[in-house]
């Protein structure tokens, strides 16, 4: 795009932009000094709020690993697992639905310091996929503790 000719220095707009500009006390160093220190400003309060901005957000804890227990056993399986505001939420899926209880209070062991609350959601095996209804579902609060409620 073609330069304006009032910015040119060359045409004779231009010289009087800058004959006017002298003339109302300004220079052409103290405007680029002056676009300059404002730009440095932006800049500046621009990494400030960024900063302020990453430092203010809470560290959102990786979902655990389970390398005691593995994912995959011959008792249950992890089909799901996700995390968000302080709540971990697993599905399950198990051979044996009366051991239900003994794998949630295993899978919440490494957890229960990295929470606030968890939802465990059991399913029967070959049933944690494709839109079934869980089996049961087991909440855990550090003030209530695990707590099971069958669908």
């Amino acid at each position: 795009m073609p330069t304006p000719p009032e910015a040119r220095l060359g045409g004779k707009r231009g010289r009087k932009a800058v004959v006017a500009g002298l003339a109302a006390g300004g220079t052409r160093a103290g405007n680029d000094l002056q676009n300059s220190r404002l730009l440095v400003a932006g800049t500046v309060l621009c990494v400030a709020v960024a900063g302020c901005a990453q430092q203010d957000a809470p560290e959102e804890p990786s979902p655990p690993t389970f390398d005691e227990q593995g994912v995959v056993n011959d008792a249950w399986r992890i089909l799901k697992m996700a995390t968000a505001h302080d709540v971990i939420t697993l599905e399950v899926e198990m051979t044996d639905l009366e051991a239900a209880s003994d794998v949630a209070r295993e899978l919440m062991a490494p957890l229960e310091s990295r929470y606030a609350e968890a939802l465990i959601y059991v399913y029967p095996a070959g049933e944690g996929e494709g839109g079934h209804v869980p089996a049961m579902r087991f909440q855990w609060t550090a003030e209530g503790g695990l707590v099971a409620m069958e669908y």
